[in-house]
């Protein structure tokens, strides 16, 4: 029986260990390459059968989706690369893997429910990605994740550690009105673009040690506990009127400080 020949040692965050990851697609979608429609990195790129296969990866991850919210099956998409397609208003009561994931296209993913562990780390973004009004009821891991176009994440709930750590935004980021409920790990992210946080609360540790911004607002913004922004770059501007420290906040070693009641950079 054939198999996807795509293997690689993984590290399972869950356990904390790695494992060898070997793919399980069905015998019906590997191609002559020997890797599945999924982990064939130039299967979305042929030049004379683009959009045909574009409709083939959609239409089989349609129905992964579908079959693992039906069975309540962990969602493995470890490593895939993928079309753009859209989840609305869905719930996953089972742990996603996108990590590593490649999304040659957009992806939609509005009012979506992860009630477990969702990890997108080292993923990478081609195209728009819009997790808008989506909630994550345990961790997200969007660590080292590339976002090479516009990120959308508005109205989102992050009710477990939110982490973005060493993430690159190479594009407009938008996180307004985003309630962070427990730790938000920003460290060593890189905003190339406008970093947008109006709005947005962070009712737990807030973690900017690093962070490089070339625009950031982050105005009406409500600061619970003592933020971290040790060392962080702020390059063109910063808005943080109306903002709440409720407990302080450390520029240590930043480029940012305080000057006649505003925030600026030196």
């Amino acid at each position: 029986m054939k198999r996807c020949r795509f293997e690689f040692p993984y590290y399972d965050k869950k356990i904390q260990d790695y494992v060898q990851y070997e793919c399980k697609i069905e015998e019906e979608d590997i191609l002559e390459s020997g890797f599945c429609i999924f982990h064939d990195e130039n299967y979305l790129t042929d030049p004379v059968n683009r959009e045909e296969n574009e409709r083939n990866v959609r239409r089989k991850l349609t129905k992964k989706i579908d079959q693992n919210l039906s069975d309540n099956e962990p969602l493995d998409c470890y490593a895939y690369h993928l079309p753009k397609f859209s989840v609305i208003r869905r719930r996953f009561n089972s742990p996603v893997n996108f990590s590593d994931s490649v999304f040659v296209g957009g992806a939609f993913l509005h009012d979506v429910q992860f009630a477990e562990y969702a990890d997108f780390s080292g993923a990478k973004f081609g195209a728009k990605i819009s997790l808008s009004k989506s909630k994550f009821t345990e961790k997200a891991d969007f660590s080292g994740t590339k976002f090479m176009k516009e990120a959308s994440f508005w109205g989102a709930q992050f009710l477990k550690e939110a982490d973005f750590s060493r993430a690159k935004f190479e594009e407009e980021a938008g996180f307004n009105d985003v309630q962070f409920t427990e730790k938000a790990d920003l460290s060593d992210v890189i905003f190339m673009k406008e970093a947008n946080f109006w709005g947005a609360q962070f009712l737990k540790e807030a973690n900017f040690w690093g962070a490089q911004f070339l625009i950031a607002d982050f105005s009406r913004f409500q600061f619970i506990e003592t933020p971290i922004f040790a060392e962080a770059q702020f390059t063109e501007k910063a808005d943080f009127s109306g903002t709440n420290f409720k407990k302080g906040v450390s520029f240590k070693k930043s480029n940012c400080m305080r000057r006649g009641g505003k925030y600026k950079w030196k």
